[in-house]
């Protein structure tokens, strides 16, 4: 019974100089926020200069282009794609070169994660990553590696 009650007074006092910690370091604190305030405000006691804005001529002379000849003069030094029949199995591009043959390119298609077309017309296209070997792969390791370290330790 003894034992209880030391043990009851040591947490009490313990409990009670936990929170009049917590309450001195609380009124430290709000005191010293109210006490002392610096902002970054700097006055400056002379006027800023005086911008003199100057009045805009109005064009006398307005060009107008029309989007036609920039194709016109892509055409004239390059391919130009027309149109593009993707299906699961074939890729079709349909071009024109610059001599004004029409020309249509079939690609076959495996798996595949990205297609991009060149400006030439010609396909690029990246296939696609197996991820199921790499699975596969890591768990036959995790259970290769399982099957040496119950050895090991089997063995000791």
């Amino acid at each position: 019974m003894k034992k209880e009650f030391k043990f009851f007074w040591i947490g009490l006092g313990l409990a009670t100089l936990l929170w009049l910690m917590l309450f001195v370091k609380t009124w430290k604190n709000s005191s010293e926020v109210n006490s002392h305030i610096i902002t970054d405000t700097i006055y400056v006691d002379r006027p800023y200069k005086e911008i003199v804005i100057q009045k805009i001529e109005v064009p006398k002379k307005v060009f107008v282009y029309k989007t036609d000849t920039v194709f016109r003069k892509q055409i004239e030094k390059d391919t130009l794609i027309t149109a593009l029949e993707i299906t699961p199995t074939i890729a079709k591009i349909h071009t024109i070169t610059p001599k004004g043959l029409p020309i249509v390119q079939e690609y076959p298609l495996p798996e595949y994660r990205e297609l991009k077309i060149n400006p030439r017309g010609y396909l690029q296209m990246k296939k696609k990553k197996h991820k199921k070997f790499w699975k596969r792969t890591g768990q036959v390791g995790i259970f290769i590696g399982g099957f040496i370290t119950a050895n090991l330790i089997q063995n000791r």
